[in-house]
């Protein structure tokens, strides 16, 4: 939890919000007794420069959990993602995978192949959760691409 901490702290997650966030993992260990591996806080900026948190991504070593407007819901979809990602894209603005800014920005988008109607899953992130981005993108969703290589069977 240590780890999940200190990634709530280097994106100035509120201490309020932490503990929902907390509150939801452990929610969703007790529920589906899986370990969170790591967490992502999808979020963007409004018009205004607010920030606006849409959802809060749980990765487990079985699949991937969204937390769908966490901040006042408690709305859960979880899917396999182990060798089960289909397709994935990303949008990047500002941002060089190295440095951040105020304007730095991360769309993240994949299809998980494990029905036969398609299941997308995106996350967004601004500023200096855009490194975080770019890590759950490779750790869980470019790790995860499909192999139609190998006989499935």
């Amino acid at each position: 939890m240590t780890e999940i901490k200190n990634y709530m702290d280097s994106i100035r997650v509120s201490e309020v919000l932490q503990t929902r966030i907390e509150n939801l993992i452990q929610l969703n260990q007790n529920l589906f007794e899986f370990e969170v591996l790591d967490i992502f806080i999808s979020e963007y900026r409004d018009k205004d420069g607010n920030e606006v948190y849409t959802s809060l991504w749980l990765f487990t070593n079985k699949g991937a959990i969204e937390c769908k407007n966490f901040i006042d819901q408690t709305d859960f979809d979880v899917t396999p993602i182990t060798n089960n990602i289909e397709y994935c894209s990303i949008l990047v603005n500002n941002f060089d995978f190295v440095t951040t800014n105020q304007k730095s920005f991360v769309k993240a988008l994949c299809n998980f192949g494990n029905t036969g109607s398609p299941i997308n899953g995106s996350f967004t992130a601004t500023d200096a959760n855009c490194k975080y981005a770019i890590e759950i993108y490779k750790r869980h969703f470019l790790a995860n691409l499909r192999d139609y290589s190998k006989k499935e069977g």
